[in-house]
């Protein structure tokens, strides 16, 4: 473990001074210290993350235009939009991760306000809007940051990356084909506990959207960066993957509670799941990142729309699903 620790720090010091051309490479050190339970240090994180998620590094200009659209809007729908995003932001910063030292301080939850305007205000073509939870994400990537442009990046990536149909409204919505996805995959990789779920009517959207929107960020600490039972060695791993990886953390969050899970009845599982015990992130991420290397692609790709980071037969199988539709 030493050696492997030693090798990691030294090799990520040489491939971070290339930036985004060595994404690949800072991804499989990134995951060879996972598997050998060395955590990443804090102080290269900010670093590794923006390498991983290819943030752009000269934001600054266009955060500005970003952050002045949400002040100067051009019509009533964009004008009640951001109204609306400014109420629920009010109602939301206050009780967004109290215990947080460093997030309460008044120059910190102005940075996440801004943060939060400055990316509702570019989602307007997409169509996507401000989701409860999002708040906390923004949080993680203004603590481990500290410049807002920055932060904004690299909030951007992530929603792009992790959440970017989850953050919208109606059918374009993936979340009832993605709760398929958990339901079908828990069935291929655990069985019993699958069945014991469906059995006692326990459907993956009474519980698994909770963790999927905000990353579990409601379900670790997120002002310790230093500390192995924070959210931080779980984004690590996090970084290193692609869109379906958080359904493959709700997964083995399941299969880590198994033996609870299959003593108890429908009302027990509910209120299990309603605060259910998070295990060691650590080993939530090691295992999460198993599955995900291991489970064949067709078993979740069907669901995945483009443009996602998985093999081009997903893009093909989509197109071809749109036009038998279209046909219909």
């Amino acid at each position: 473990r030493v050696a492997v620790g030693g090798w990691g720090l030294r090799r990520l010091r040489s491939l971070l001074e290339h930036g985004h051309s060595r994404a690949g490479s800072i991804r499989y050190v990134v995951k060879t210290l996972n598997k050998h339970h060395v955590p990443l240090p804090p102080h290269l994180r900010p670093s590794v993350w923006r390498a991983l998620l290819l943030a752009e590094s000269d934001a600054e200009p266009l955060y500005r235009c970003q952050r002045l659209q949400s002040r100067v809007v051009a019509d009533g729908t964009t004008l009640e939009r951001m109204r609306d995003v400014s109420r629920q932001l009010s109602l939301d910063l206050p009780r967004c991760h109290p215990y947080s030292a460093a997030l309460g301080r008044a120059s910190s939850r102005r940075c996440l306000a801004s943060v939060l305007q400055a990316w509702a205000a570019g989602g307007e073509e997409e169509g996507r809007r401000y989701w409860q939870g999002l708040d906390s994400v923004a949080a993680v990537a203004v603590l481990v940051f500290g410049q807002e442009h920055v932060a904004w990046s690299v909030l951007e990536r992530i929603t792009h990356r992790f959440l970017r149909d989850y953050l919208v409204e109606g059918v374009k919505s993936c979340l009832p084909a993605h709760m398929g996805v958990v339901a079908q995959m828990l069935a291929f990789l655990d069985p019993t506990l699958g069945l014991h779920l469906t059995t006692n009517h326990v459907l993956p959207d009474m519980y698994a959207v909770s963790w999927i929107l905000p990353l579990l960020t409601h379900t670790y600490p997120i002002d310790r960066p230093q500390d192995l039972h924070s959210i931080y060695p779980l984004w690590d791993i996090l970084m290193c993957t692609s869109s379906p990886f958080p359904l493959f953390v709700v997964v083995a969050m399941l299969i880590l509670n198994r033996d609870k899970i299959l003593q108890l009845d429908m009302h027990g599982l509910i209120a299990l799941l309603s605060s259910f015990p998070p295990p060691a992130p650590a080993p939530l991420g090691a295992l999460a990142l198993r599955l995900y290397d291991e489970t064949p692609a067709m078993l979740y790709d069907w669901a995945l729309e483009p443009p996602f980071h998985e093999p081009t037969v997903s893009a093909w199988r989509y197109a071809r699903r749109r036009k038998r539709s279209e046909a219909a």
